[in-house]
């Protein structure tokens, strides 16, 4: 049968199994590590795919979010990849000329 099974390993570790695969397709670790495709996480998102991409989101200038955390995102006003250091949005690399953000470097 296809789906998903739910195991704890012997490090309290909660495990999502993919069609009864042996190595978990999501790993939970007990100290709040996340792994995909990754049974052993070394930082809290460990991605274990060299093949893949992550895909960040996507919005205009208007719809930046606000805060105080760090936050990375494509710019859709300006084809731009950013950066929200908490205080100021910078472009980190973009296909035009900058518009309303810090230029890094």
């Amino acid at each position: 049968a296809e789906g998903y099974t739910l195991s704890i390993d012997s490090n309290g570790d909660l495990n999502f199994h993919n069609s009864g695969a042996a190595a978990p397709t999501v790993t939970f670790g007990d100290d709040n590590k996340v792994g995909i495709n990754e049974a052993n996480p070394a930082v809290s998102l460990d991605l274990a795919s060299n093949t893949d991409a992550v895909s960040l989101p996507t919005g205009t200038t208007a719809q930046r979010p606000s805060g105080t955390d760090a936050y990375i995102r494509k710019n859709s006003t300006n084809n731009a990849l950013e950066f929200y250091n908490g205080t100021n949005w910078v472009e980190i690399i973009t296909d035009y000329f900058p518009t309303g953000s810090t230029i890094l470097g």
